[in-house]
């Protein structure tokens, strides 16, 4: 997810537009409908002045940083 969003930023503003947002999430096997991604916009996101998801704070959460860190060791486990 990472990756994904800092392709969506090729400026490195840290933030990405609500429709790129909407799209990535769309995209990834979330299994999130429109009704659900709607109330995460609403509740869940923290925006710039323009409009835009600060897309870092996401990935500085904990929840992120401890699914992020799971995965790497199971890849590593993998090797």
């Amino acid at each position: 997810m990472r990756r994904e969003l800092t392709n969506l930023d090729p400026l490195e503003l840290s933030v990405i537009s609500r429709v790129s947002f909407w799209g990535l999430l769309l995209s990834l096997p979330l299994g999130l409908n429109e009704d659900e991604l709607a109330e995460v916009f609403d509740n869940d996101l923290n925006y710039d002045n323009n409009g835009n998801v600060d897309y870092v704070e996401i990935l500085n959460r904990d929840i992120f940083v401890a699914l992020e860190r799971k995965r790497i060791i199971v890849k590593a486990l993998q090797q």
